[in-house]
């Protein structure tokens, strides 16, 4: 089993876009899944109680704030999580 060590949470503005970076040294998630995060009811740890609704809902709240999320991950290496705030009349 793969245990994160390390988390870093950054702030940076690129074009004027502030942007939140969420990096972990994790295991990573398969880019097979990767596709299918933010799909309402997707998960993989159905039989520990979760039902694949939070990344769904938080994707959906960030849309109706006209920001974006985005993720990338690669195996035994960790995940990026990118949220970008647009702001109005940039």
């Amino acid at each position: 089993p793969c245990s994160s060590s390390k988390i870093i949470v950054r702030i940076q503005k690129v074009n004027n876009v502030p942007i939140l970076i969420i990096e972990d040294n994790g295991c990573g998630i398969p880019e097979h899944l990767q596709t299918k995060l933010f799909s309402l009811f997707f998960t993989t740890k159905f039989e520990q109680g979760h039902y694949g609704i939070g990344l769904f809902k938080v994707k959906w709240i960030l849309t109706m704030f006209d920001a974006k999320i985005s993720i990338s991950s690669v195996v035994h290496k960790g995940t990026i999580v990118k949220i970008e705030f647009l702001l109005e009349g940039k």
